[in-house]
């Protein structure tokens, strides 16, 4: 029976900058999202690297980048008060 073996930072580090041809990892934040998924991609298919491995060395979580966000509505800097409990006068 053979057993994957984990690879080092180090080593998923070099495997990156290979596949983004020698840019800086930090780089890979800044990207179009349709080159940035293709990346994290072909890194998530390398044998030994793991999910957490490549969000740690990346600084980019795989699960985050892949989630559709969802646009919340601002919140009222004050509360609106019905008109009923405003003072009057």
């Amino acid at each position: 029976m053979q057993s994957k073996l984990q690879k080092t930072d180090s080593e998923v580090k070099a495997e990156i900058q290979a596949i983004m041809n020698g840019m800086p990892i930090g780089k890979l934040i800044g990207l179009e999202k349709s080159q940035r998924q293709e990346i994290l991609q072909k890194i998530k298919k390398s044998e030994g690297v793991t999910q957490r491995q490549i969000a740690r060395v990346t600084g980019n979580s795989l699960r985050h980048d892949n989630r559709k966000q969802k646009e919340r509505p601002l919140a009222s800097p004050v509360p609106l008060l019905p008109e009923r409990w405003k003072r009057s006068g």
